[in-house]
């Protein structure tokens, strides 16, 4: 007799003695093989999560890097924009009901608004004010974002659309939504939150903002969490940065 047919045959879910031909285990009543297929299922959800998360942060880091070789002008900042929609709406579909459920409160609830509105008004302020001050500090050229958009004939209306509404709109699907979901299948809130915001940080591409991307970014990613929706998340990203194209525009500050 070979060693392999005085092999004990062992339980899949608890590990107990069983006879060769069981079909249910003795002790604990799983059926043979139960715990291993569930196992085998839940491996393969991870790896198409881990997949899923690999490919779309590659094909970001394709838009990123687009962005920052081309040519700063109104038409490329357009084009940007809308490829990075048309990517983030192909992964969002991709996922499914399980991020479309989230964009959407089931009611709604004041305290999320008023947060999102109260903490993005206070940045819209604060934000631009630290970073001219720390140009002026090192000495570098002090950008605004609404100046690419200053000859066209309705600057105010395109800026706010491409430099406020479609970031509030798909950054908040992408990172909130897409990169969010998935991370927090594979662990937990803690890290879903942390992740999105530093690839939130990450996707500025400029590190003299990391200082309050990464922050306001936790702020957005911690907004998802305690409402499980990413309504009030977009409506603090569009109203941040409307009053800073707004204000930009008029010369408020």
């Amino acid at each position: 007799m070979s060693d392999l047919d005085t092999e004990p045959v062992l339980c899949t879910n608890c590990g107990a003695e069983q006879a060769s031909d069981y079909k249910y285990c003795s002790q604990c009543g799983a059926q043979k093989w139960a715990n291993y297929e569930a196992t085998q299922v839940r491996r393969t959800a991870m790896t198409e999560r881990i997949n899923t998360l690999g490919l779309f942060a590659g094909l970001m880091a394709v838009v990123i890097l687009i962005a920052a070789f081309v040519n700063e002008s109104w038409q490329s900042d357009i084009i940007i924009s809308i490829l990075f929609a048309a990517l983030t709406l192909a992964f969002v579909l991709q996922q499914g009901s399980e991020v479309w459920k989230k964009i959407l409160p089931s009611s709604f609830q004041a305290s999320g608004f008023l947060l999102a509105i109260g903490v993005t008004v206070g940045t819209a302020y604060l934000v631009p004010t630290l970073i001219a001050w720390a140009n002026e500090a090192l000495g570098f050229y002090d950008f605004e974002v609404t100046e690419i958009y200053m000859r066209l004939e309705h600057p105010r209306l395109v800026a706010i659309v491409f430099l406020a509404l479609f970031p509030a709109i798909f950054e908040e699907l992408a990172l909130r939504g897409v990169v969010y979901h998935n991370l927090e299948k594979l662990s937990n809130p803690s890290l879903a939150i942390l992740g999105s915001a530093f690839l939130f940080a990450l996707l500025h591409f400029s590190l003299l903002s990391l200082f309050w991307l990464f922050p306001f970014g936790l702020f957005l990613g911690w907004l998802r969490h305690r409402y499980q929706n990413m309504l009030y998340g977009m409506i603090g990203h569009f109203t941040h940065n409307a009053l800073v194209v707004i204000s930009e525009l008029e010369g408020w500050f």
